[in-house]
């Protein structure tokens, strides 16, 4: 028998180990909570910090088409005011200076001159092409403007490649003529390709409607049925969107600039 000090021993024991197990008990749940706590905040702030990269890596796409639209813009600017200067409609040797530097653009796929006293327009080769210039937006919107107009890209399906038409108005002899100037969007496709270091990105690029002029998803690239409206494909406004579900199902961010 155990007499009444030993019974008090021992419930003295039995208290302090329970007491001792809910505390690692409570320990083990507090750790186990701070650990959730703690992975779901470094969650956040790698989405964040992808996020971050993502926009920085938008917006050196963006300033590099801009750029290349800027000096391409200038190139057309740089020959009205040669031929202003010049002030000769002569058709051959206009033609003739259009081809030497049409031969120094490497993103140039033809320089064209138009006349509007008899409606006509020449390539680089001095030959007369069948349409009416008039009649072309591309004319009629450099015609309102003192400054080069630059169209929405469109397919070339002779080459094959994206393009845009940059146009200018200028003067010679009293006429009014259109320096216009049809450009690959090949270049630029390339340099957004190879400007991104990180491997886990692809960068893409848009017409102003929405439409794909260049994407990693080779079906989303223009065809001779029309372009890919990229925000009806993935069901997502993208210029609006951070995380999308792609065109593969994978889900991932995205930011535009």
């Amino acid at each position: 028998t155990m007499d009444k000090k030993g019974k008090k021993v021992l419930r003295q024991k039995t208290i302090k180990g329970n007491i001792s197990f809910w505390c690692a008990v409570y320990l083990i749940i507090t750790i186990v909570i701070c650990l959730i706590a703690s992975t779901s905040a470094i969650q956040k702030n790698m989405s964040s910090q992808i996020k971050s990269s993502l926009k920085a890596q938008a917006d050196i796409n963006a300033k590099l088409v801009n750029s290349w639209l800027e000096e391409q813009s200038m190139n057309v600017t740089n020959l009205v005011k040669v031929f202003e200067s010049v002030d000769k409609r002569d058709v051959t040797e206009n033609t003739r200076y259009l081809k030497n530097c049409m031969s120094a653009n490497e993103n140039a796929l033809m320089y064209y001159i138009c006349y509007s006293d008899d409606d006509s327009a020449y390539n680089v080769e001095g030959e007369k092409l069948g349409i009416k210039p008039s009649e072309r937006q591309w004319f009629q919107m450099a015609m309102k403007s003192e400054y080069a107009i630059i169209t929405e890209p469109y397919k070339d399906f002779a080459t094959g490649s994206m393009v845009i038409s940059i146009a200018q108005k200028v003067t010679v002899e009293d006429v009014d003529c259109v320096i216009l100037a049809d450009l690959s969007l090949d270049r630029i496709t390339e340099l957004v390709d190879r400007v991104c270091s990180d491997k886990n990105m692809s960068g893409f690029i848009l017409a102003s409607d929405g439409s794909v002029i260049a994407h990693p998803n080779e079906k989303f690239l223009p065809t001779e049925d029309g372009n890919t409206i990229l925000k009806d494909k993935l069901g997502v406004d993208v210029s609006k969107a951070s995380e999308i579900k792609d065109y593969d199902g994978t889900g991932r961010y995205i930011s535009t600039s």
